[in-house]
């Protein structure tokens, strides 16, 4: 093999290892999104069951109140 064609597999190879972790870094990215946005979802769900029961009491005490 010539030199020239060893520099271009070298740089090729470079090339494919350098998108590879910009790849991986964008997978982080979006596992980390995911994982604030289940959380998010997590916390409207919490904050909904408070909010039902809370509507619930209030719907007994003015049925008490009748």
């Amino acid at each position: 093999m010539e030199p020239q064609e060893l520099t271009q597999i070298v740089t090729a190879h470079q090339l494919a290892i350098a998108r590879h972790d910009q790849y991986e870094a964008r997978f982080d990215r979006i596992d980390a999104t995911l994982d604030r946005v289940a959380q998010q979802q997590e916390a409207t769900a919490q904050l909904a069951a408070i909010s039902r029961q809370d509507i619930a009491n209030l719907s007994q005490n003015v049925t008490n109140l009748s």
